[in-house]
């Protein structure tokens, strides 16, 4: 048998061990807490909307602005609005998407659309002027004529 101080060494150290087996499983046991916290927050993964859908929201958004957007701000809005835009790069998703229903968006460059609906000119804003004094060429009020030099650069010719 074993001497009494050996036998009292002997049981503080398995009552060492038993303790640092219970700290490491209180730390497992409080990641796995925060796991499952973490989880529950977690909303859902977003389901992309399809093509009608987000050609459905630009409409709407564009019209509740009234004025063309740039398609950054178009997405921004759709977000707000609990429209997914998928892909890697929503915004150029987007912008494919605009660019194809052409009979619906018009672009005017640079990342802005609007809604082709909105170009009607109405005859009382249809004026006729002379584009050169003397010609006979006439153009409508908002239009505007382009001139290309040698290299092929536009000129607005207002």
């Amino acid at each position: 048998m074993y001497a009494p101080e050996d036998r009292k060494a002997m049981l503080v150290a398995m009552r060492k061990d038993i303790v640092d087996r219970l700290e490491s499983a209180k730390a497992d046991l409080d990641a796995v807490d925060r796991l499952i916290a973490v989880q529950e927050d977690m909303s859902p993964p977003l389901t992309p909307a399809t093509v009608d859908e987000v050609r459905q929201a630009a409409v709407e958004i564009l019209n509740d602005h009234g004025d063309k957007m740039h398609r950054r701000d178009i997405l921004s809005e759709m977000t707000e609005r609990g429209v997914h835009v998928g892909g890697r790069v929503p915004v150029n998703n987007l912008g494919s998407v605009l660019s194809r229903f052409g009979d619906v968006f018009e672009s005017h460059g640079q990342g802005v659309w609007g809604l082709k609906s909105w170009k009607t000119p109405s005859p009382a804003n249809t004026t006729r002027t002379p584009l050169i004094e003397g010609s006979e060429e006439r153009r409508t009020f908002g239009e505007s004529l382009t001139l290309r030099q040698r290299h092929g650069n536009p000129i607005a010719v207002n």
